[in-house]
């Protein structure tokens, strides 16, 4: 082993006190958090965001009135409801750089003198060129349409209840082509009322879409039927069955493949409904959403001899759309609506997980082994919404799975993002209001970053850049919350005004210094307090730490560099007595001495530890 005498020690020591006093150390989690003014629908929980390889930020939801989206507040950027009294609201798109200045918006929705009942935003995705991907549904009155260019011209998409659509938008919000499905009486060609969904995107490396919906078309008769154009913007590709769809597209929106999921018995109205479609890395493809009776799931794969007759499914496609495994969540009773998926992740393992809310008990594990969850049941016997995150490899196997909730309200999981560790980040709408979470990549052990009051603010949608900058969108509807997550404060306050409508928050965090998550690794409960010294040491860029609790104690656990500045808060929160270790990642900070200490009740004790780069 190389020894370091002592002249060297003392010239590294100088080097690294040098290092200290001319960087600026203090490391802040959260990089900036702003809000908008103005009103956001509060009956839509679809706020979207999503980021390009720029670092740009996309921004994109329903509104009401009058909505600033310059988030420096300087009424610089106004975007306006236009529709006609009591219809449905419009939808905004906006573009920001990565300091959160805004750089375009505009809004879209029916003409002037149009109306319509509602234009949804079911999901949006930002693709390789920083092109923009929308799609949802939207119901017209008679002969009426909406207009999605946001310039001088007119791309005006007519459709009955309801119309599904798709739209593509370049980087600068130029529109490039819009679509809609609606089905059509072959008797009279006229536009009938059957309903029609797009709920899911993703693209490809080539710029291909993916989306997943439903369609609702049928036979009505010899020589009677329900068709939909799956091709709009090409050759026609009319269907006549209802299933949930899942559909290719080439970049300039022509279709090139489609799979269709449709009742067995051949009963009209549609067995399976998709949600949410994801990538993985070798161009499979991971769809869900959810199911009722005997459904077709394509290349043999069907629920007839299963007992799940309503539940959620989950669908491992190849690059062709062929089904390549097959997994069914069914909780045993009767209602639709009681499993719902509300997100999907393809890891940069090829794993997926999945997250969204669920009633009464499920067995997340489709193998031999039981992995059961039971959402909270009220005093009178009523099964409340909870929601699930579960985890499954490129096999279908069965990983993990973590229940949100478990408390007198219904919670909801919106969205799911990964870090460069590969751990999983989770928010939506908790027992105690917002939450953020963190799951660790192979246990799915969970980590609370943050959790508000009831009824004060909810979160959309988390997403995480390959460069560990992680964005958090979400709403205050009353009061103010303190979205940072370090030892400072930053409010983002609630305005409240006559139509007691919601104020929107963005924010920016750092997420190489966020907590790593806790590990309880002993069964045995310690005799005493202690604070272990890190492993390895010296280190780079990651190192564990150690330590144990002989009672139930609020834990904080903080590293400071040496003049004092808090660079990282690694535990701040209440633990049962045990012996625990958290993972420390110092990836975005210099070579140094860095302190870590430990407050648990009246123990408090510190060391030191080396990061070398």
């Amino acid at each position: 082993m190389k020894k370091i005498n002592s002249h060297n020690k003392l010239l590294l020591l100088s080097t690294i006190l040098t290092l200290f006093l001319t960087v600026n150390l203090s490391a802040q989690v959260l990089q900036w958090g702003k809000q908008t003014e103005g009103n956001i629908n509060q009956y839509d929980n679809k706020m979207h965001l999503d980021t390009d390889p720029d670092g740009n930020l996309y921004l994109a939801g329903k509104f009401e009135g009058t909505l600033e989206l310059n988030l420096n507040g300087d009424g610089s950027y106004t975007v306006q409801d236009f529709h006609p009294p009591n219809v449905g609201s419009p939808i905004f798109i906006a573009k920001y750089d990565a300091s959160g200045s805004i750089i375009w918006a505009f809004a879209i929705g029916a003409l002037e003198s149009d109306g319509y009942d509602f234009f949804d935003i079911n999901d949006f995705h930002i693709d390789k060129d920083g092109n923009i991907i929308i799609v949802g549904a939207y119901e017209c009155y008679p002969d009426q349409g909406i207009d999605f260019d946001p310039g001088s011209g007119t791309t005006l998409l007519i459709g009955p209840q309801s119309t599904a659509y798709a739209a593509k938008y370049d980087t600068n919000g130029n529109l490039l082509w819009a679509f809609p499905y609606y089905a059509v009486n072959s008797i009279n060609g006229g536009i009938n009322g059957a309903y029609q969904e797009l709920s899911g995107a993703d693209t490809d490396d080539a710029g291909n879409i993916y989306l997943t919906g439903r369609v609702t078309a049928q036979v009505l008769g010899p020589g009677i039927e329900l068709t939909v154009d799956l091709n709009p913007l090409g050759t026609e590709e009319s269907v006549n069955i209802a299933g949930a769809l899942v559909a290719k597209y080439s970049p300039d929106g022509l279709l090139q493949w489609y799979k269709i999921y449709p009742r067995t018995d051949g009963f009209a109205p549609q067995g399976s409904v998709g949600k949410k479609i994801a990538l993985d890395t070798d161009g499979n493809i991971f769809a869900t959403g959810f199911f009722s009776r005997i459904v077709d799931f394509g290349n043999g794969f069907t629920n007839e001899d299963d007992q799940s007759t309503v539940g959620t499914y989950l669908l491992k496609l190849d690059s062709s759309g062929n089904t390549t495994w097959m997994i069914l969540l069914d909780n045993d009773i009767l209602d639709l609506g009681a499993m719902v998926p509300l997100s999907i992740l393809s890891t940069s393992s090829n794993n997926v997980v999945l997250a969204g809310l669920f009633d009464n008990t499920v067995d997340f594990d489709p193998g031999p082994g039981v992995a059961t969850l039971t959402s909270f049941e009220t005093t009178s016997g009523v099964f409340d919404d909870d929601g699930f995150i579960v985890s499954y490899d490129t096999d279908g196997n069965y990983r993990w799975v973590h229940h949100v909730g478990g408390g007198t309200s219904d919670e909801r999981v919106f969205s799911l993002a990964e870090n460069s560790d590969g751990d999983v980040f989770a928010t939506g709408d908790g027992h105690t209001g917002f939450f953020l979470e963190k799951l660790e990549a192979q246990s799915g052990a969970s980590l609370a970053l943050y959790e508000e009051g009831i009824d004060i603010a909810l979160g959309y949608e988390v997403v995480i850049t390959s460069n560990n900058i992680m964005y958090l969108v979400g709403k205050v509807f009353q009061d103010s919350i303190d979205v940072d997550f370090g030892s400072n404060e930053h409010f983002i306050q609630f305005y409240p005004n006559n139509n007691n409508y919601e104020s929107l928050f963005i924010a920016r965090y750092d997420a190489s210094q966020l907590p790593t998550g806790i590990e309880n690794y002993d069964d045995v409960i310690p005799g005493d307090f202690q604070l272990k010294q890190n492993y390895p040491n010296p280190f780079n860029p990651s190192t564990t730490i150690e330590f144990s609790i002989s009672s139930s104690e609020y834990v904080s656990l903080v590293v400071y560099n040496l003049i004092g500045e808090k660079v990282a808060d690694l535990v701040n929160e209440y633990l049962p007595a045990g012996a625990y270790r958290t993972k420390w990642n110092a990836e975005n900070l210099p070579t140094g001495i860095y302190i870590y200490k430990i407050a648990a009740g009246n123990f408090s004790e510190s060391r030191k530890m080396l990061l070398l780069k």
